[in-house]
């Protein structure tokens, strides 16, 4: 049995994840009505997830953040076409990890 999925799937999301720059994820405080947040600072990306989700909800949103990693940029609507096809792909490893 897996003991901390969540950081299972944040390793395996950094290592398999294609970007130009380095991907930081991080389980913090956030207020009550964010449940995550993506940012590039640095010359990397901080994924950031509000640590007080229970961790199947912070396995969600983590995908979900990564999503916007991968297409950063590349639409005006942050949700968009290319957000959607990145977050499917994403959805579509993980399905594949945690059946592993």
């Amino acid at each position: 049995m897996r003991t901390n999925l969540f950081r299972e799937v944040a390793t395996f999301l950094k290592k398999n994840i294609r970007s130009d720059y380095p991907i930081y994820i991080r389980r913090v405080k956030m207020a009550s009505d964010l449940d995550g947040s993506c940012q590039f600072v640095d010359n990397h990306f901080l994924v950031k997830v509000n640590r007080l989700l229970d961790e199947y909800h912070s396995i969600d949103v983590l995908l979900h953040e990564v999503a916007h990693v991968v297409a950063w940029e590349k639409d005006e609507d942050v949700h968009g076409r290319n957000w959607g096809l990145a977050y499917s792909k994403i959805y579509r490893k993980f399905l594949d990890f945690v059946d592993e």
